[in-house]
């Protein structure tokens, strides 16, 4: 919202339609330090939490990856109706300021299929009211189901081809996002587990990237962590082509790493999955499942006592540790009358 509207919560309220006895209703003085104290720092968190929304959507965050979390997006909600309601009074909370957050900060989120800046708009007189053209908002909808559609997994629906969850969104273009909810044994796997084992792969590369950029910076006596992208890249590919990269083998940098050629990519420490490559992310989620599916057919697969046994249930390691079990209860069992009738008998089944 633009800083003339969301400067003054009444912009969010059609004040004509109930009568109003908060701060608004009161003498100028109060007003004033009202909106200076507690309306503005709310407005600019909002504003400050949107630029990081849009800074991930520009260094490519996964889409689940820009968003506040939800606890967070619920204490906002809560704070901007007890902010409203003593501005218009008790019971007259509006959540209309976290409305215009969501709305502008859904445009980078990379889940909607359009952004509402590609959509003409109207206002109102009093400015409370918004009317979009109806019409080419469908055709940007559909548009983004075709696009989102042409991602999806062949082999796990719930995933796209980089290994994230697919969010799917209804039949209207109104429909909330909503996340898959049932998960086949095998999805769940590769969600948790597939979830933790990215998380320490980037816990890697993020260190690497960083004893890179300490290490070359200190040699070039530059600050590589206080320079732009542009500025880090240029210079990576300036000392990649001087004697093929003489300062890189003398710094024992592997250029053909991992880590080392996403940095020269990226141009900063990358902090998330999303911000790899496409490529490399699929590469990645592809071996991942992989060694997931091999890991368990591994566990399904029999123990070799047990194909010796020939198809015994009990290994020979079990039986010898129930073997030891029988002779260690053999008095209790004779005082109780033997047999597998007395308590003991039942306690080794």
């Amino acid at each position: 919202s633009s800083s003339s509207s969301s400067s003054n919560p009444s912009f969010f309220f059609a004040a004509h339609l109930t009568p109003l006895s908060g701060l608004c209703a009161g003498a100028p003085k109060d007003r004033a330090h009202f909106l200076q104290s507690q309306w503005l720092p709310f407005i600019r968190e909002l504003r400050q939490a949107l630029l990081e929304v849009q800074t991930k959507s520009l260094h490519s965050y996964a889409p689940h990856e820009r968003m506040p979390s939800q606890q967070q997006i619920a204490e906002w909600s809560d704070r901007c109706r007890k902010l409203t309601e003593q501005w218009y009074g008790s019971g007259l909370g509006s959540l209309s300021a976290m409305y215009e957050f969501l709305m502008e900060a859904a445009n980078y989120s990379g889940e909607s299929g359009y952004r509402f800046e590609a959509i003409p708009t109207k206002r109102s007189a009093d400015g409370y009211v918004r009317v979009i053209d109806g019409e080419i908002r469908r055709e940007l909808y559909d548009k983004g189901q075709l696009a989102r559609a042409g991602k999806q997994s062949e082999a796990l629906s719930v995933f796209d081809m980089e290994g994230n969850v697919i969010q799917q969104q209804g039949a209207s273009p109104i429909d909330n996002t909503v996340l898959p909810n049932v998960l086949r044994p095998f999805e769940s796997k590769v969600l948790l587990a597939g979830g933790l084992i990215k998380d320490v792969f980037m816990r890697i590369i993020t260190q690497r990237q960083r004893d890179y950029l300490l290490r070359i910076g200190k040699r070039l006596g530059v600050d590589l962590f206080q320079r732009d992208p542009d500025y880090v890249r240029a210079v990576l590919t300036r000392q990649q082509q001087l004697n093929d990269g003489a300062l890189f083998r003398e710094l024992e940098i592997d250029q053909t790493n991992f880590s080392f050629r996403t940095l020269l990519h990226t141009g900063h420490v990358v902090q998330s999955w999303g911000q790899l490559q496409g490529e490399d992310r699929e590469n990645a989620h592809r071996f991942l499942l992989q060694r997931l599916k091999s890991a368990g057919q591994r566990a399904s697969e029999p123990s070799e006592s047990f194909q010796k046994t020939g198809g015994s249930a009990t290994s020979s390691s079990s039986a010898e540790r129930r073997s030891t079990r029988s002779q260690s209860n053999s008095s209790g069992s004779a005082s109780s009358g033997g047999g597998s009738g007395g308590r003991n008998g039942n306690s080794l089944r």
